[in-house]
């Protein structure tokens, strides 16, 4: 815009002493000059930071151009108050295929540019395999073999031996300790499986769907909606956010079921309308949902510590799948797949607390915590927590609640003697 010459026409008439920085000056001086700025605070501030946690994923946007973006993680201490600090270092164009040796390649050069490969003690990512191969190095090595790894998009590819060990190599030097998966993430796949096998909600779901694309599409339908709820909508659902369907449910749910029929019925969408079951069904659904969507919220908190929160979450889940099990009437086989797939997907974790069903064999005691003693520590350490969740959600007796909490309490202390090397 600055170069048009109509544009700088109307500049010169505003004031004619001002002279528009060009277009070429503000792309290879201005900008480039405040990117360097900030890269350099950046800098100073990972400096001071004894330790850094990162977060890494792959997104596309709109054209399907794919980004690696890479944030780090810090606790600072200002005026004696500890705070938690995220630093964007990179969002950079991923040509090509995501194979894990060029995520590795791409993550490595973030890190010596910010000189933090001797700081990051865990990295975390989501379960694609190409994620996962990118960042074995220095991780505990015996993953959970149920829990099955996010499918990577067509232009993913899987590594030869030579090439995963090479990657494994060139990171060892990177990450001190281990990669951890989002929380949030596998949670969003818990939710994909539980609606997978739900079959007898499709039907309802589709309808609801189709009714909010038409409320955003049609504009007669989009008047007539508007004349009889004001300005309320029903949001259109996203495919990657599972909570965008249960909000999508519970914005239906608040409409008068007997107004919202006849302005379907007028418009003439009389297959839209949900019958009475259909109406209990998506109540149904929403009670057994909503645990998971503060769940959701509580682990995606930018300015606050939520690793503390994963143990609880989990615990507290798998106790209201387990009480809303014997009550549901329509969401039955939605309820027994999220218990399958956490059980899949949070093996070590119900493991540890000897979950029926997911108890270590016979002989072994407890769980030696692999990668999870993460989670398990930082649980304790938050005073929201402590061992209340063992307490009150765990279903053992005193006895073995006690072995757990000493176990634990061990394991924390090699946490930190391992933590510092």
């Amino acid at each position: 815009m600055v170069d048009n010459e109509d544009f700088r026409h109307f500049l010169h008439v505003l004031d004619p002493q001002y002279r528009p920085i060009a277009r070429s000056t503000i792309s290879s001086v201005t900008i480039p000059g405040m990117v360097k700025v900030q890269k350099e605070w950046i800098k100073c501030q990972l400096a001071e930071a004894s330790s850094v946690a990162v977060t890494t994923d792959i997104w596309s946007d709109c054209k399907m151009r794919s980004f690696l973006g890479v944030t780090a993680h810090t606790v600072t201490e200002v005026n004696h108050v500890l705070s938690l600090q995220s630093y964007l270092l990179t969002c950079e164009r991923v040509h090509g295929k995501h194979t894990g040796e060029k995520i590795a390649m791409m993550f490595e050069c973030c890190a010596e540019e910010y000189l933090i490969k001797n700081k990051i003690n865990f990295v975390i990512t989501d379960n694609a395999s190409n994620m996962r191969k990118a960042f074995q190095a220095r991780f505990l090595p015996e993953e959970d073999e149920a829990a099955e790894p996010e499918p990577e998009d067509e232009i993913c590819q899987d590594l030869t031996p030579e090439d995963q060990e090479a990657v494994s190599a060139t990171l060892d030097e990177n990450c001190k300790m281990q990669r951890l998966s989002c929380f949030t993430h596998s949670l969003q796949l818990v939710i994909k499986d539980g609606l997978k096998e739900a079959s007898g909600l499709s039907g309802t779901l589709s309808k609801l769907s189709r009714a909010a694309n038409l409320l955003h599409s049609g504009t007669s339908f989009k008047d007539y909606f508007e004349a009889n709820f004001g300005y309320a909508t029903i949001p259109t659902a996203n495919a990657t956010r599972w909570n965008s369907t249960l909000k999508q449910v519970k914005a239906y749910v608040n409409f008068d079921i007997q107004m919202l029929a006849y302005v379907l019925d007028s418009e003439g969408h009389k297959s839209l309308i949900l019958s009475q079951r259909e109406y209990a069904q998506l109540k149904e659904l929403i009670e057994v949902l909503d645990p998971f969507l503060e769940a959701t919220n509580l682990t995606q908190g930018e300015k606050t510590v939520t690793v503390s929160v994963v143990v609880p979450c989990v615990i507290t889940l798998h106790s209201h799948l387990q009480e809303i099990r014997e009550r549901v009437r329509y969401c039955g086989p939605l309820v027994r797949a999220l218990e399958n797939s956490m059980k899949a997907r949070f093996t070590e974790i119900f493991s540890a607390v000897m979950m029926p069903g997911c108890e270590p064999d016979e002989g072994r005691g407890p769980t030696k915590f692999p990668f999870t003693i993460a989670y398990f520590v930082a649980s304790v350490l938050d005073p929201a927590f402590g061992f209340q969740w063992l307490e009150h959600d765990v279903q053992l007796d005193n006895s073995i609640k006690g072995q757990l909490k000493s176990q634990i309490k061990g394991e924390k202390c090699f946490f930190f003697i391992y933590a510092d090397k």
